[in-house]
């Protein structure tokens, strides 16, 4: 480790193989010799908060299920990227996301709260770029048309990607339309992707999102990915006019495409 003088990044671990203790702080005593290490990127906890190492890293990036053993560490505001991959997260686990302020990567692999829950965290995290998020709840939540999501009020966000649970059932037109536009906030989206599996009012969902996003995100994006989602062709024409700069678009077909394509 010494003789890596030029060392700006460093990823260490696994989460299918985390490293005991001892080795792991033979592997941080090593790592404090490297002067010149900005960007730790970890996945396996936890980590020692006394290591000097920590304390002199300008990032880190975590990816860990182990999200207990990260409430008021000494070194939240130093974590860039954080990931949960397999753990599942409810409305507990808040004010963690809140306790990242510098956040510019948010990766959860299960959300069960409800969206007005993640809204208030992202408020904390003004920071935030990238956020990919699957959301589940409980069947009997339902929106409330008279209480539309708080906004975040984010100004970077430029890649959002949600998943929908299968059985998440209960949002309806205007109110995927609020959820997007919420977290969205003042942002310009070059990256939109959202996966949904209640085919049934698709179609309806498709062209209220389109309408927005033609609107507010026309001009900037890039990638658009709504496989579960059914488009006239009337939106698909305003599409290719009010999306210059798409490059990549992935869009579901409906049953009576199929119907027409069939020999």
């Amino acid at each position: 480790m010494p003789l890596l003088i030029n060392l700006r990044i460093l990823n260490v671990g696994d989460l299918d193989v985390p490293y005991k203790c001892r080795d792991l702080d033979a592997i941080m005593d090593a790592v404090s010799t490297l002067q010149h290490l900005q960007l730790l990127k970890y996945a396996s906890y936890p980590l020692p908060e006394d290591s000097p190492t920590l304390q002199r890293l300008s990032e880190i990036e975590i990816t860990s299920e182990d999200v207990d053993t990260l409430r008021n560490c000494s070194f939240a505001k130093k974590v860039v990227r954080f990931a949960t991959p397999l753990r599942s997260l409810t409305s507990v686990d808040t004010p963690l996301i809140k306790g990242f302020p510098n956040l510019r990567d948010l990766s959860l692999g299960e959300y069960w709260s409800s969206p007005e829950e993640l809204c208030t965290a992202l408020e904390a995290v003004p920071k935030l770029t990238h956020l990919r998020v699957k959301l589940s709840v409980d069947l009997n939540y339902r929106y409330n048309p008279k209480h539309s999501y708080r906004p975040t009020n984010l100004t970077r966000l430029s890649h959002l990607t949600m998943t929908f649970r299968e059985g998440y059932r209960f949002m309806d037109d205007d109110a995927l339309y609020w959820l997007v536009e919420s977290i969205v906030g003042q942002s310009s989206l070059s990256s939109l992707g959202i996966m949904w599996y209640n085919l049934k009012t698709a179609k309806t969902r498709c062209e209220k999102l389109l309408q927005h996003l033609f609107a507010r995100h026309g001009r900037t994006l890039q990638k658009l990915k709504l496989p579960f989602f059914h488009m006239t062709k009337t939106s698909f024409q305003r599409l290719a006019k009010r999306m210059p700069c798409l490059t990549q678009l992935w869009i579901g077909v409906t049953p009576q495409m199929m119907v027409r394509a069939s020999p």
